[in-house]
């Protein structure tokens, strides 16, 4: 005989029976339907349907989402499944591979877990159109002739754990708008790695209207004019935190280019980049520089005050893991991340405890010190771990960041 149910149970039961049939149905493709934008389409046409699902494979075509609505591989937290789900332009097009244009309401569109590459457009291959608000996560981001992401007007959103590389323009770019990129990869693009072009030209929510950049790794961007990094123009005011800029180039700010703009830039290492000054500033206004390593360099400041030895800056060898292999985790004798595996080391790195103070180790492995380490990594589970025990350390190094 049966047991009946009691009210609980009867009432969980309901709940979920509820939930089920109340939860939203993805389109799936190619199952549901053969390309990507007629499931776009099909979802724009029914309210309760906001995600569209791409099994792996290659698709050509050129996408154009209206609507809040998530488009995604079928495993986005699997870089394998990312990889494998591929996007390139319709034959003979120079649109946006994605583009995004504003919808109605305050709901944002989101982007996760897809390969976007073979775009020649110009104005980006994934293109975030004005007042539009997008989600990028998990995507690859190469390969592309023009700009990887570009951001336009009044538009905002977060760029996260993307990897932007190999593309002919810049990696990612904001153009008078808020938002953020972070714990991201943004390598060896053809111009600047990070562009800033002025604020936001209208009100935007709180937290949306400055660009924030940080815990990424930017590498190896050669641009011919200025901001081999990172680069800051017409009044932007970014936060520039926590980030590992290294090996980039330019003949005018070779990591990070300050032109009538005032950014503050804060716990980031900023290493071994090629052009006449690391950090360089032309126009009106200034960077602040606070708890930063700047070291590699002939010049490590240009157009401003070397504040080494000021708010916790210094110009120390950073001692990455192994910079010639693109490792920028931090040597030490307590542990580093490598591959996968725990590794100790004979020295120590000097940014190992060296962000600021105020700000939270949050995901850093025990022993961290109680104190943030700077860098990429700082605050996350792959930060190098701290010395059981440690004397408070004095900045110490040249000027010019050497």
């Amino acid at each position: 005989m049966t047991k009946a149910m009691t009210p609980l149970v009867l009432m969980a039961a309901l709940a979920a029976a509820v939930s089920a049939l109340a939860a939203p149905t993805p389109l799936r493709v190619p199952d549901d339907f053969p390309t990507i934008q007629e499931a776009i389409d099909a979802a724009s046409a029914v309210p309760d349907t906001h995600e569209v699902v791409v099994a792996p494979g290659t698709y050509q075509e050129c996408l154009s989402i209206h609507k809040p609505l998530r488009v995604r591989s079928e495993d986005p937290e699997s870089p394998a499944v990312s990889a494998k789900t591929i996007l390139k332009p319709a034959a003979g097009s120079s649109d946006p591979v994605v583009s995004f244009e504003k919808a109605s309401g305050a709901s944002y569109a989101s982007l996760a877990g897809l390969t976007i590459t073979g775009s020649t457009c110009a104005d980006g291959a994934v293109r975030v159109g004005e007042r539009a608000r997008v989600n990028i996560y998990r995507c690859i981001i190469a390969g592309n002739s023009g700009p990887g992401i570009r951001r336009k007007p009044n538009s905002m959103g977060s760029t996260g754990h993307c990897i932007i590389r190999d593309n002919g323009g810049s990696g990612i770019e904001f153009w008078y708008c808020g938002g953020s990129v972070g714990r991201s990869f943004i390598l060896n693009n053809s111009n600047c790695g990070v562009v800033i072009n002025g604020v936001a030209q209208q009100t935007l929510p709180a937290g949306e209207a400055r660009v924030h950049v940080m815990y990424n790794v930017i590498h190896g961007n050669d641009s011919a004019a200025e901001g081999g990094g990172v680069r800051c123009t017409n009044g932007a005011e970014p936060l520039i935190r926590n980030n590992t800029i290294a090996r980039n180039s330019a003949g005018f700010g070779a990591a990070i280019a300050c032109l009538d703009s005032q950014p503050t830039i804060q716990g980031c290492i900023i290493a071994l980049n090629e052009g006449a000054a690391a950090v360089e500033c032309a126009g009106a206004g200034q960077p602040t520089v606070r708890y930063t390593c700047v070291f590699g360099q002939a010049s490590g400041y240009g157009g401003m005050d070397d504040p080494t030895g000021d708010d916790g800056n210094i110009s120390e060898d950073p001692l990455f893991g192994d910079a010639a292999h693109s490792d920028y985790h931090l040597r030490s004798a307590s542990g580093r991340w490598q591959r996968g595996q725990w590794v100790t080391d004979d020295v120590t790195s000097p940014c190992i405890d060296a962000a600021d103070p105020a700000l939270s180790v949050a995901d850093e492995p025990a022993p961290n010190g109680g104190r943030l380490n700077m860098g990429a990594y700082g605050g996350t589970e792959y930060a190098s771990k701290s010395p059981a025990t440690r004397a408070p350390r004095t900045p110490r190094g040249g000027r010019g960041g050497r």
